[in-house]
């Protein structure tokens, strides 16, 4: 198949699965304060999708790069996660939403990794970055953001199950339109995450994802939560996300300017840095209204750092162990991150309130640049040090997530 017309299907897939996300994600905890659940409670049911990413991502990935069957266990997943969003409309008792979650979980695990690992194989192959491929998933999860939460006309409902799994569903179409990765497939991908483990570079990248994500989950998780408590309702949320995602745009249409002057190293280094930022403005609003404006720092924010440690983690990994290493990337921070995110935040919400989350999130990004800064010495030399000068045809394929100047095997 070519690659081009691969790269179309794959952007609808990142569109479609976004879109899923942006569905899902924002309503969460207010769906379960509306049945009654405890802040404890809370904590635990969100932290378990982020549980299924963690134990399951990196399964997943070795398998798919041992099998080469990224295509297939994408297109059960998709499905399979389309019908457990249905079925979880309809629950309403603590046991039954975490068993009905547990399974969406499982399913849903994959999904992010396998679609990076299709957007830096293919970015590769055509001289692309990834960033032109990703904002396709930036673009839909505006349109999605925008629209679930009038939709619900709001208040929460059992709307935006169904938008979640719509979503899924039409990813699953696009997943018809990839084609099967099989050039670069390792026979041993088991003894692959070991080998990368064992690595000073990949422990420091993935200690500082873990960590911001840590301090991301609060925020994901409980600014609605922020929203609702400075007077804000459904709609203010979706807007937030909206506008949070509409950042992005610039920052990935343009990511090959930011890695010819930056390299992903310093880039992951001044996303840390406005995150924490970020976050303690955010304690600080008085209003909802506020709550919007600093959200369009999302773009400088998380859109240098996916774009810059997607990049770094396929650096370090290799193309024969691509969605390994998205794998265990995606392990650790919508993987342990979020769990620890999460049961932080559900513990801590009915006593010390969401004002004091979000400023105990600022400090846990802060420890994260630390960290990093700290940790940056294992990294590659093309993580560290961005290129002086470029060639056009350079310049094109300079920020490609596959194009790596250095791999470390």
């Amino acid at each position: 198949m070519n690659d081009r017309r691969a790269s179309i299907w794959l952007r609808s897939g990142y569109w479609w699965g976004s879109a899923a996300t942006a569905s899902l994600i924002p309503y969460l905890a207010l769906h379960y304060r509306n049945l009654g659940f405890a802040g404890e409670r809370i904590g635990v049911l969100l932290a378990v999708l982020p549980l299924g990413a963690a134990l399951l991502a990196p399964f997943w990935g070795v398998v798919a790069d041992t099998f080469a069957a990224h295509r297939l266990i994408l297109r059960c997943v998709l499905a399979a996660s389309a019908v457990c969003a249905m079925l979880l409309s309809r629950a309403d008792s603590f046991a039954t939403v975490l068993l009905l979650l547990s399974l969406l979980s499982i399913c849903a695990a994959p999904v992010p990794s396998l679609f990076d690992s299709y957007g830096v194989t293919l970015a590769e192959r055509m001289g692309a970055s990834y960033g032109t491929l990703r904002i396709w998933g930036s673009l839909g999860y505006i349109a999605a953001a925008l629209v679930v939460g009038r939709w619900m006309g709001g208040v929460v409902s059992g709307v935006f199950f169904a938008a979640y799994a719509g979503c899924m569903a039409l990813a699953l179409l696009s997943s018809f339109g990839l084609p099967a990765l099989t050039l670069h497939t390792s026979r041993h991908a088991w003894r692959g995450v070991g080998r990368l483990l064992s690595q000073g570079s990949m422990l420091a990248l993935l200690l500082t994802t873990f960590l911001a994500w840590s301090a991301m989950s609060i925020m994901y998780n409980f600014i609605g939560i922020l929203v609702e408590e400075r007077g804000g309702d459904t709609g203010i949320i979706g807007t937030a996300f909206a506008l949070s995602a509409t950042s992005e745009l610039p920052v990935l249409a343009f990511s090959a300017w930011f890695f010819r002057r930056l390299g992903s190293s310093r880039m992951i280094a001044l996303a840390l840095a406005l995150y924490s930022v970020r976050l303690l403005i955010l304690s600080l609003v008085p209003s909802a209204g506020w709550i919007l404006p600093v959200q369009l720092l999302h773009g400088l924010t998380y859109g240098l750092f996916l774009t810059a440690s997607v990049t770094l983690a396929h650096q370090i990994a290799g193309q024969e162990l691509a969605a390994t290493g998205q794998g265990l990337l995606s392990s650790m921070s919508a993987g342990f991150g979020m769990i620890t995110g999460s049961l932080v935040g559900g513990a801590l919400l009915d006593d010390a309130g969401v004002t004091a989350l979000f400023r105990l999130a600022s400090a846990m990004m802060f420890t994260a640049l630390v960290v990093f800064l700290i940790g940056r010495r294992f990294l590659p030399a093309a993580a560290t040090t961005p290129p002086l000068r470029a060639s056009a045809n350079e310049e094109a394929s300079a920020p490609s997530a596959a194009g790596a100047e250095e791999r470390i095997a």
